[in-house]
């Protein structure tokens, strides 16, 4: 009798959002920056009344956000989010969201599998 391997099934990816300067980016892509490395370019919605409802910006477009005090950059788990008790997530000073530079949001991405 042979045995066959089972295969396992991966976990599904985490879902992020992201903000900045709490504008929601609604697309963001990793892309070779010209001097070395890699740097994060994100397309933000404007005019964002609720979560349902969002607004691009075509004339602003893409843009690459830098490592500056005066961009905040803003990710949430929101997988791992959904399975908090609803207790935590009402009481939660920070509602999840966790400040970074690009560098770690590409780290995090990188990390989590969404980029490769």
């Amino acid at each position: 009798m042979r045995a066959e391997a089972i295969p396992e099934s991966l976990p599904p990816l985490p879902e992020f959002r992201v903000t900045l300067n709490d504008f929601y980016v609604s697309n963001l892509r990793v892309q070779k920056a010209p001097t070395s490395g890699y740097e994060l370019a994100v397309r933000i919605e404007i005019g964002i009344q609720n979560e349902d409802k969002s607004v691009q910006d075509n004339d602003l477009g893409w843009f690459v956000v830098e490592d500056r005090p005066d961009l905040v950059l803003r990710y949430r788990d929101e997988t791992a989010w959904a399975l908090l008790p609803t207790e935590m997530r009402q009481t939660s000073v920070d509602k999840g969201w966790n400040v970074c530079t690009p560098e770690e949001l590409i780290g995090i991405l990188w990390n989590c599998g969404i980029l490769q």
